[in-house]
């Protein structure tokens, strides 16, 4: 998983977002099969940076949600890297001051590693904030409430919104399903409740409702079986 993650950043710094993407993928499969959060969390920031790069930002930013989610819930030192790409998120969507915030965070925190300080710190260095400025924004911040006010923050729709029409037959979505949105919609036609999908994906409840209306909004629909009766018509669905 360890590999692979880092074949994927890799293939991002080359420009090659698919194959990072597929790299990202696999690590995070290899990680939630064996249960091993601490590679789930890299593996879905790596997921939402090649999102990003694509121009995928509500993809993105559900990515970040469940990375965050599970590092501040299980392994709170690995925050700081999902930090560095909320603030890449955030410059790249309008929200600059909130972005330079985050990234200042990241680079101060003790438990950032040389790489992530060194990755905020060329941003920050892009919009010419000093590390004074910088150290004086993180000082003037906690750590765990910029944290918990975050995984909220996150819920908020920005960028490109959700479709809320119908396609018609022989359309494709305007915003396709994301890979674990399909993995979310097989489970729910396969008659997993809500908690079950949780349970075996390590997401909260809300995170599988979260997704579930992003899924519905996207499809056109309102519930769980027109969403898998208008998933078949599209072929998204066996």
């Amino acid at each position: 998983s360890d590999t692979l993650a880092n074949l994927g950043r890799i293939a991002l710094l080359e420009g090659d977002n698919a194959e990072a993407r597929r790299c990202y993928e696999q690590a995070r499969t290899i990680s939630h099969n064996m249960g091993v959060i601490r590679g789930l969390v890299p593996s879905l920031e790596g997921m939402a940076n090649c999102a990003r790069a694509m121009g995928h930002y509500g993809e993105a930013r559900r990515y970040l949600h469940e990375a965050l989610q599970l590092s501040s819930q299980h392994i709170a030192s690995l925050t700081p890297l999902i930090f560095v790409g909320i603030g890449e998120l955030f410059l790249q969507t309008g929200k600059q001051a909130r972005g330079l915030e985050l990234l200042a965070l990241a680079v101060q925190h003790p438990a950032s590693d040389q790489d992530m300080k060194e990755r905020a710190q060329r941003l920050l260095n892009q919009y010419q904030v000093t590390a004074e400025a910088a150290q004086q924004v993180s000082t003037n911040l906690y750590f765990n409430a910029v944290t918990a006010t975050l995984v909220d923050e996150l819920l908020i729709d920005e960028g490109k919104p959700l479709t809320s029409q119908t396609p018609q037959g022989g359309e494709t979505l305007v915003e396709p399903l994301s890979e674990r949105e399909q993995e979310i919609l097989a489970l729910i036609a396969n008659e997993r409740s809500k908690r079950e999908i949780a349970e075996q994906l390590f997401l909260s409840v809300a995170t599988v409702k979260w997704y579930l209306t992003h899924i519905y909004s996207k499809l056109g629909v309102q519930d769980h079986t027109l969403a898998i009766t208008r998933a078949r018509q599209l072929n998204l669905l066996p």
